[in-house]
């Protein structure tokens, strides 16, 4: 199971998240690591030993920018850790969008995020999987056990990314039984509806507050889990962080 770092970014530095709240509505908090990215993401790499890193690029999520402005950002950590991968969640709301970053960010490194909470609508949604090629998340974002934007994409298995990621929103930063419980129902319902060359699994954000809540996440089968207010809050050690990522390689 893949652990994926978050850095939530505003203005191209990192800031921190406040737990339960939804995409773009996050203060601007100081960082405990040094808030510009290219020094998190190094020691996010070096002293962790982290593979997978989730950028949350709020200013396109408040609406203020789109997700391309920072292009030079995205190809500059490409060079600098090329065996990263950079999930990118920039509030796409349109397969225009998407195009533009697509356009100006051109690696295999780097995979957008689309989120239902932006929701671009299905048509959309069906044109960008066609556009990237498979290389694309689908997030489906729950609130109090209700999906977000508006759409059935969440019953629809036919329709979804290879590797989906279940956002618990109320659930970020306290971790649960909520989040998991959300996430292992997708999960269930991809793989009995999926087939496995189509689904390959689900990351999880949202329900993990413990490392306890991390090894049951692997044994409920999670791809993946999104770590963030766990990370920089100090709930787990650098070694046990080293340690789950080096078996992973």
């Amino acid at each position: 199971m893949k652990l994926i770092a978050v850095i939530d970014m505003r203005g191209g530095y990192g800031v921190r998240a406040s737990a339960g709240m939804g995409r773009g509505c996050y203060p601007f908090l100081r960082a405990p690591f040094p808030v510009r990215i290219v020094p998190l993401v190094d020691r996010l790499y070096h002293a962790y030993g982290f593979r997978h890193i989730y950028i949350a690029d709020l200013d396109a999520l408040m609406g203020k920018k789109e997700a391309w402005v920072y292009y030079h950002l995205y190809r500059m950590l490409e060079g600098l850790f090329p065996d990263v991968t950079f999930y990118v969640d920039g509030g796409f709301r349109s397969v225009c969008q998407v195009r533009r970053f697509y356009r100006f960010v051109r690696g295999h490194q780097i995979i957008p995020v689309i989120c239902t909470e932006c929701f671009c609508g299905t048509e959309d949604w069906i044109r960008i999987k066609r556009l990237m090629r498979g290389r694309v998340v689908l997030s489906l974002d729950y609130r109090n056990d209700y999906l977000l934007g508006g759409t059935y994409i969440g019953r629809a298995v036919g329709l979804w990314s290879s590797y989906m990621l279940v956002m618990a929103l109320d659930a970020i930063g306290r971790g649960g039984a909520r989040g998991m419980k959300r996430g292992g129902a997708i999960q269930e319902r991809g793989r009995r509806y999926g087939s496995e060359q189509h689904f390959k699994g689900c990351f999880l954000a949202g329900g993990v507050g413990c490392f306890q809540h991390l090894v049951t996440a692997q044994e409920q089968g999670f791809a993946g889990v999104l770590l963030s207010s766990t990370l920089y809050g100090g709930v787990f050690s650098a070694s046990q962080l080293q340690n789950w990522n080096k078996s992973l390689r």
